[in-house]
């Protein structure tokens, strides 16, 4: 089996409000691979992992973007690729499902049936929130669907940091619910977070509050449309900045909607639920995820042979729909779009492909309207076939809401960095025109990056969307030379150096 080790971040000094959680994407089947991006060149190292992932998947890094560990949602995989200390037999009764539904080992199919959290307070503790089946439901009932939600509680600081499973397959709740959607969105006041599920045909969805002591029991909240039909197929998406939760729905095995609703940070309470209809046309193949533009402006719905978009700002949302891009069969002769769609810290989504896909589609341009966004099919080539799998992650950027009540924890000195910007890296340095920008955006604040020579001429600009960290530049045709990077931003600006040999 191969493993694709997905890297978007490259070391540098640690800030308050850097959390590069994200920054490492560990997925992949067939052999083991690791890859590091944006840059010149791939770096493939193996991982050593013999896991094979479906859809359920989760990896977390550290506040500095170096990959803790991964999971299929059987197991822990620590970052050297093996099985970390009492990270086996995750979720047993689901193990015993796949195992005699599908016959071998394989990853769990529950999109987003995982998710990694930093426990709030702790610099050391982790969450792996997962699902897991009952064994009468599924094997006297015939019902095939999550029943509890679990915690798995992983301590970085044992086994001399490679970690350990320090509580496994704890029930936290039991219900029966569906067998996709699950993720999470930062609390108004920085720190906390609000975790979210929904239960099995119906329209309800349980929030937790997770604080530094307390998991504190579900509210319940029923509100919009049901999820009913293809219940499997419906991922969950906070918007970057908190403000909207999103999904897609069937209302018949035939007709797909889109539906968002306001999401409060302060109460996790859901609200104004609005529902739009897809038309035929756009509407092609089976419905998947969604995802969000970096400035929250447009909403992407994914079917396997094509992707939409729908203006959040627009007057007349439905109207706005319009087609980003479909799927071109006869280009290629793997699947589909499918899985989990991923903003990442460049600001671009990508999308991977079923059936062994060996390339992830790209949207270049997100905060684009309709095919100025920019999708490109199988364009960011991997070194190995793909399954589904890319990780499922929440912004774990988002800071304190400002203004909220119940923004109690934050500091002078830690506003001043949400709302400055915080660093400016090129990487490597000296370079051959092909290099790696790391910066640090104020929150929900889009840049500029500017290139300028000794003499102050500019060689190259780009806007640089919301919440993105790096950016990878390739100008190769430069002179050599000292140039200047500068990065522009809610009235700052911050340069750094670079010397082009």
């Amino acid at each position: 089996m191969r493993l694709i080790l997905f890297t978007t971040a490259i070391l540098f000094p640690l800030f308050a409000i850097c959390q590069k959680y994200d920054q490492t994407w560990a997925f992949g089947t067939y052999q083991n691979v690791s890859l590091k991006f944006p840059g010149a060149d791939y770096e493939k190292d193996s991982l050593h992992s013999d896991i094979f992932y479906f859809f359920t998947s989760a990896s977390i890094s550290d506040t500095a973007g170096n990959l803790l560990f991964y999971t299929n949602g059987r197991m822990v995989m620590n970052r050297n690729g093996d099985t970390m200390k009492n990270g086996d037999y995750l979720s047993p009764q689901l193990r015993a499902f796949d195992d005699w539904y599908y016959g071998f080992d394989i990853g769990f199919q529950n999109l987003q049936g995982t998710i990694a959290l930093p426990k709030p307070g702790s610099d050391s503790l982790y969450y792996l929130f997962a699902v897991d089946y009952d064994s009468l439901l599924w094997q006297v009932g015939g019902i095939a669907r999550p029943y509890y939600l679990t915690l798995n509680i992983i301590d970085m600081s044992a086994d001399s940091g490679l970690g350990e499973v320090t509580e496994k397959n704890k029930h936290l709740f039991a219900d029966t619910m569906s067998s996709a959607g699950m993720t999470a969105c930062k609390h108004a006041n920085g720190r906390d977070w609000w975790l979210i599920r929904n239960e099995y045909h119906t329209n309800c969805y349980y929030i937790w509050l997770i604080t530094p002591d307390t998991i504190y029991p579900p509210s319940k909240q029923c509100i919009g449309y049901p999820i009913d039909v293809n219940d499997g197929n419906s991922g969950f998406e906070f918007s970057p900045d908190g403000r909207y939760f999103a999904h897609q729905i069937a209302k018949t095995l035939y007709k797909i909607s889109m539906e968002f609703m306001e999401f409060d940070r302060c109460s996790g309470q859901l609200s104004n639920p609005v529902l739009i209809d897809v038309p035929d046309s756009l509407a092609k193949g089976v419905f998947t995820s969604t995802e969000f533009s970096p400035d929250g402006r447009f909403l992407y719905g994914f079917m396997t042979q094509i992707i939409y978009q729908a203006d959040l700002e627009d007057i007349n949302i439905a109207g706005s729909l319009t087609k980003v891009g479909e799927w071109i069969y006869s280009d290629s002769i793997y699947g589909y779009f499918g899985g989990n769609p991923q903003l990442a810290s460049d600001g671009k989504i990508y999308i991977q492909g079923l059936f062994g896909n060996p390339a992830l589609s790209v949207i270049n341009e997100p905060n684009e309207k309709g095919t100025l966004a920019n999708l490109t099919l199988q364009n960011f080539e991997l070194p190995t076939l793909c399954a589904c799998g890319i990780p499922n992650m929440p912004n774990y950027q988002l800071g304190a809401l400002a203004g909220s009540p119940c923004d109690t924890l934050t500091g002078i000195q830690q506003w001043q960095q949400y709302n400055s910007i915080t660093s400016v890296r090129v990487i490597p340095n000296p370079n051959d025109g092909r290099f790696a920008v790391s910066y640090q955006l104020p929150q929900n604040k889009e840049g500029m990056l500017t290139i300028t020579n000794q003499l102050g001429a500019v060689v190259y600009t780009e806007r640089r969307p919301q919440w993105s960290s790096i950016c990878s530049i390739n100008l190769p045709q430069l002179a050599k030379g000292i140039y200047l990077v500068s990065l522009e931003s809610n009235g700052k600006r911050k340069s750094a150096k670079f010397a082009k040999q």
